[in-house]
């Protein structure tokens, strides 16, 4: 009940204010807008993955720890965010993660997500599922926790009362809708609740991702790591007052090779919707 009284909440505060900010027009598919409810600041981007001449392109195995704006810019980026926790001791990702189809980074743990992209499709994979490798997949980025899965904030899941998920703290979060043609990319403000950005926890996090349409979504690395980049700035505002180095990235790059990645999964994804009818 408790869960339910809280989305009620974040859908009347996302109601509330200025949350119906009209999206902006950033490349040929993608729009980004910035919803300023009460007491929080949210920039969302609205990526097509039916466009073709874009392609998404994550930290490589050699990337080091930089900033989203200095990642962003040297890959000549249309938009980036910070991706996944990173491991401190060789600034890399902590979780499973692959380039170009180059696997590396930590080992995968109960309590990582990961989203993975390649061969004209995206794949959430849902916490507590095996990261397996697989040729397909050219880009990966792994989250701790897993918020929606098919449709469903994962409330039952989450570890509610640990430090991750119990604080309202900024938050970095990637997620798509049902038919597979979306991409979200959110960054929350947080840690200065007197200017208004007092962020989320996981619980509002993934009740606020439902309310955009997503059916999977995925938390990343956030606190001051959450950063969100866009045509040569970054436009919210990161925790510390400036942006933090991170040791993994995302990033939307142009490429007139690139065909997209819209494309069902029929074995994988469709066919088990269409046997439990």
């Amino acid at each position: 009940m408790r869960h339910f009284i809280a989305a009620v909440c974040v859908l009347i505060l996302m109601l509330g204010g200025s949350a119906a900010a009209a999206f902006q027009p950033i490349a040929d598919g993608i729009l980004y807008h910035h919803e300023t409810p009460p007491g929080r600041s949210i920039h969302v981007l609205e990526v097509d993955l039916c466009r073709t001449g874009l392609r998404f392109q994550a930290t490589g195995p050699h990337g080091g720890t930089q900033t989203v704006s200095r990642f962003a810019s040297r890959l000549g980026a249309v938009a980036a965010i910070n991706g996944g926790h990173a491991n401190e001791k060789y600034a890399g990702p902590t979780g499973p993660a692959a380039h170009d189809g180059v696997f590396f980074g930590g080992p995968d743990a109960d309590d990582f997500g990961q989203v993975v992209f390649g061969n004209k499709r995206v794949r959430f994979i849902e916490m507590q599922t095996p990261f397996v490798p697989s040729a397909w997949m050219k880009e990966v980025v792994s989250g701790l926790l897993t918020l929606v899965h098919e449709g469903r904030p994962l409330h039952d899941k989450l570890p509610h009362g640990s430090y991750p998920c119990k604080a309202q703290h900024p938050r970095t979060l990637i997620g798509m809708t049902a038919d597979r043609r979306t991409l979200l990319m959110v960054v929350i403000d947080g840690r200065r609740p007197e200017r208004g950005m007092t962020g989320m926890t996981c619980a509002e996090a993934a009740d606020y991702m439902v309310s955009l349409g997503a059916y999977w979504a995925l938390n990343l690395d956030g606190g001051g790591s959450s950063t969100m980049w866009l045509g040569g700035r970054v436009v919210n505002s990161p925790s510390d007052g400036r942006e933090r180095p991170v040791g993994s990235h995302l990033a939307l790059v142009p490429n007139a090779a690139a065909t997209g990645y819209c494309r069902f999964d029929w074995l994988g994804d469709v066919l088990p919707l269409l046997l439990e009818e």
